[in-house]
């Protein structure tokens, strides 16, 4: 039971090094907002207690300083909450990351089928979503393009099969051929120019993010 509690338990530790890290910076952060107003707020105590001459002052400072004392057990507890909740937070944010990850190492190979795929608690669904329809998007103009660059290479297969046997040239026929090749070709260009590529200098680039 108890390794199945612990494998669980490592589950949730999808991207190991970057959860940890975001952990301890926020424990650490926390730890020191909590250590610098738990000494804020004894301070004045403990200086009644000791600079004070009325005893009765003492006394009072003393008390107030045992009872805010046994708050720390407390706020020892709030930090191991924190801390779970911080394990599931990461999870649920390091869950997509490593689905877009895999689906850009899928892209850079060439393949277009990997796409972001998130359970249903996960962060980052509107950005999966654009990132599909990007991926979609890309899809159907290669597929496109694709089929043009077949035609064109039907039709030219063609032109060189007529000109291969002079006997049975046609010129109206191998003109046709040959313009309907250029309307593919000029088809793939279109579709070609839908992607912004570094050549384009006469393209307007994207205005820069807010810092």
């Amino acid at each position: 039971m108890g390794k199945s509690n612990h494998r669980k338990f490592k589950n949730y530790l999808i991207h190991k090094d970057f959860q940890i890290r975001i952990i301890l910076y926020s424990l650490l952060f926390i730890g020191l907002i909590t250590t610098f107003t738990i000494a804020i707020t004894l301070s004045p105590y403990v200086n009644k207690m000791v600079h004070s001459t009325v005893l009765e002052e003492q006394m009072a400072a003393a008390e107030t300083y045992m009872l805010l004392l046994k708050l720390i057990p407390g706020i020892f507890v709030l930090s191991v909450i924190f801390l779970f909740t911080m394990v599931f937070f990461t999870h649920r944010l390091c869950g997509p990351l490593v689905n877009f990850l895999r689906s850009f190492e899928a892209g850079v190979k060439g393949d277009l089928t990997h796409k972001v795929h998130l359970r249903k608690n996960d962060y980052l669904k509107e950005e999966s979503s654009v990132y599909n329809e990007m991926i979609d998007n890309l899809t159907l103009k290669l597929m496109s393009i694709k089929r043009n660059s077949k035609e064109v290479q039907a039709l030219l297969n063609g032109i060189i099969e007529e000109t291969d046997k002079p006997d049975r040239i046609e010129g109206n026929t191998i003109a046709e051929k040959a313009n309907n090749a250029l309307k593919s070709t000029e088809m793939v260009v279109e579709e070609i120019s839908f992607f912004k590529l570094p050549e384009d200098s006469d393209r307007r680039e994207p205005s820069p993010l807010p810092e």
